[in-house]
């Protein structure tokens, strides 16, 4: 069993708590409090600032696996469906567990439901195990169970050996590519 959602939970709960003095339950018209508390009804949209969301799942063996980390400036987030739109963001892809890339993207839609990642509006994925990759496009979806990356729209990349200083591989435009997780295997068709 896969277990989601508190990643998109937490901020909601951050900003109930900021607003809980700011028009939040009232007291009976008696005059007299119920003396009982229920648990937080959260909304079903979230618009904040300063995002960060941290998405996991459980992954073989039953531990909870890290798949995505993003900051975000601004964005809304629905926690029913599990999925959102953030916006100047910036953040890490996971691949089993383990660091796989770096991002930066104007926007992001995840959703969760979907195992879905797309970043938009002039990406840019920098690898990190192996180092030395970058590749930038208009558009990156993610998928999280394929582990499959699709760039599109004047995809180009450009290969630096660790430490080096000098582009040894570069490539592009080109108007789509394919590249699993690792980033290891690109596919031009």
């Amino acid at each position: 069993m896969k277990r989601f959602g508190l990643a998109w939970v937490v901020p909601a709960v951050a900003l109930l708590a900021l607003a809980g003095g700011c028009g939040g339950r009232k007291p009976p018209a008696d005059g007299q409090g119920s003396g009982k508390k229920g648990p937080p009804t959260l909304p079903q949209f979230v618009t904040s600032s300063g995002i960060e969301v941290r998405w996991q799942e459980q992954g073989k063996g039953g531990r909870l696996q890290p798949i995505l980390e993003v900051q975000a400036e601004t964005g809304d987030l629905n926690a029913q469906t599990q999925s959102g739109r953030l916006m100047k963001t910036r953040g890490r892809f996971f691949n089993q567990g383990k660091p796989a890339a770096r991002f930066q993207a104007p926007e992001v839609d995840a959703n969760q439901d979907r195992h879905e990642v797309l970043a938009r509006g002039g990406v840019t994925l920098t690898s990190i195990e192996p180092a030395g990759l970058t590749v930038t496009a208009r558009n990156v979806v993610w998928n999280t169970l394929s582990g499959t990356i699709l760039l599109r729209g004047d995809v180009r990349f450009a290969y630096v050996e660790p430490g080096g200083t000098v582009v040894t591989a570069a490539g592009g435009p080109f108007d789509r590519i394919t590249m699993n997780a690792e980033m290891r295997r690109v596919t031009i068709p």
